[in-house]
């Protein structure tokens, strides 16, 4: 897959477990990233321009609410999301 997917996920594997998700609005073409089992920081911009710069934002908050090293905590990588059907 490319990316060019609508959405991605990733799981940030700190004790309890992180997952984000960017998901791509139409038709304006703009990246948000979302919190699927905790609340985002009200200081971080949820619209971004590019999908890297959306995964980038996604992680360091991640990191900035449980303080953890990607690495060794062993965090999967991002995934494009298939649309349901």
């Amino acid at each position: 897959m490319t990316m060019e997917n609508y959405r991605w996920q990733r799981i940030h594997r700190p004790t309890p477990p992180l997952t984000v998700s960017i998901m791509r609005s139409l038709p304006e073409g703009d990246w948000m990233v979302r919190a699927e089992d905790w609340t985002l920081p009200p200081q971080l911009p949820t619209k971004y321009d590019t999908l890297e710069r959306a995964m980038q934002a996604a992680d360091e908050a991640a990191r900035a609410e449980r303080n953890h090293d990607c690495h060794t905590a062993g965090c999967g990588k991002w995934t494009p999301v298939p649309p349901t059907i």
